[in-house]
């Protein structure tokens, strides 16, 4: 006895679970980056912060390293002078980084982007259409077989790339 097509609500169903696995895939990756950008936008904020207390002391101290300078002992000078400098360069510093790490940042994102992307091929290729031909499905399977793409470049703040 020969097998029976599968029934339009069990291929129904088999699409169905196809399509919510891969909306749970992309749903997965899109948390995963969210929680990096999270993490990023932490660590960004409270080097930023610190940055600031660190300016706002150095200026406190170099305001008393002023009057400090009619006093007549040159010992407090010398210690009021390096603690305030202390306190700029790990101000400066911490900005520095912060700015940086905001250069050098990922376009948010860019994976989950770059799997929808690749859905989007898989979906408007000829191996999707019933109607293409058999030679450019073999140019499909061959481009497939020649290796990964080069990754899209992350963007940069302002623009470039």
């Amino acid at each position: 006895m020969a097998a029976q097509p599968p029934t339009i609500s069990a291929a129904l169903r088999s699409l169905s679970a196809s399509v919510l696995a891969v909306g749970r895939t992309r749903l997965e990756l899109f948390g995963i980056e969210f929680a990096e950008q999270k993490a990023n936008a932490m660590r960004a904020g409270i080097l930023a912060a610190v940055g600031l207390l660190c300016l706002a002391m150095a200026a406190a101290v170099f305001t008393a390293f002023i009057a400090v300078i009619f006093w007549d002992t040159e010992h407090r000078l010398l210690a009021v002078g390096l603690l305030g400098l202390a306190w700029l360069l790990g101000g400066v510093a911490c900005l520095l980084i912060v700015m940086r790490s905001v250069r050098q940042a990922q376009h948010p994102f860019s994976l989950t982007l770059a799997e929808l992307e690749r859905d989007y091929d898989v979906l408007t290729s000829p191996l999707a259409d019933p109607d293409s031909t058999r030679a450019e499905r073999q140019a499909v399977v061959q481009r497939a077989d020649a290796g990964p793409t080069e990754p899209v470049p992350p963007v940069t703040p302002g623009g470039q790339s």
